[in-house]
């Protein structure tokens, strides 16, 4: 009766008495939702961190504006949805513990914490999928790349060096790669100094990716 008015798919149980000794069934869900709400939390702490700038940080994404601005900072686009995801995933990682309390908080047969359990699940499953339709619809539909400074970070990345190996030889590449963390020039410009590589040259093999 229940499964037909939710159009859920909700079934008797197996074993009667071990559901009504254990509430570790409510408890997996709720860790499994709380396993993606660790997931989602890191996608948005990563978005807020490739944002982060534009002058002194790093920048190399763009993400939509959704309220007016900084209180502080007039014309700075605050991560506010990626922030408000961070909070929702919070309190349901909050949430997993405290269930899990409730879930180990009966004697026998009697589960007298099952009214909690009921709300922290409920309220999780609730705000994890309202977070979520808000993160995708609001922030990760609008992300827009920001190749200029994408290719800046690249041309500066000593990472990237690593590619030039083949052509220029390790030791020459350790020179240079030690010159542009003293001096902050581009390894581009010191690798076409040497002059055994050419410009086209260079950006071909730069294209080829950076070794992981």
């Amino acid at each position: 009766e229940i499964a037909e008015i939710t159009n859920l798919n909700f079934r008797k149980a197996r074993n009667l008495m071990g559901i009504m000794q254990s509430m570790t069934d409510f408890s997996r869900l709720m860790n499994a939702t709380a396993n993606l709400a660790i997931d989602v939390t890191k996608m948005a702490n990563d978005i807020r961190l490739l944002y982060s700038g534009p002058g002194a940080g790093i920048h190399e994404i763009n993400i939509p504006a959704v309220q007016q601005g900084s209180s502080i900072m007039p014309g700075k686009v605050n991560p506010s949805i990626a922030e408000a995801m961070n909070m929702i995933c919070h309190s349901t990682l909050g949430a997993q513990q405290a269930l899990n309390l409730s879930a180990q908080a009966g004697q026998l047969e009697l589960n007298v914490m099952m009214p909690h359990i009921d709300f922290e699940l409920c309220r999780s499953l609730d705000i994890m999928t309202t977070g979520l339709k808000m993160f995708r619809e609001k922030l990760i539909a609008g992300i827009t790349g920001n190749e200029e400074v994408c290719r800046e970070h690249l041309s500066r990345s000593f990472g990237s060096a690593a590619l030039l190996n083949p052509i220029l030889g390790y030791d020459t590449v350790a020179v240079i790669v030690r010159e542009a963390i003293t001096t902050g020039k581009s390894i581009k410009e010191l690798a076409l100094k040497t002059g055994k590589i050419s410009e086209k040259q260079f950006d071909e093999t730069m294209r080829k990716g950076v070794p992981g």
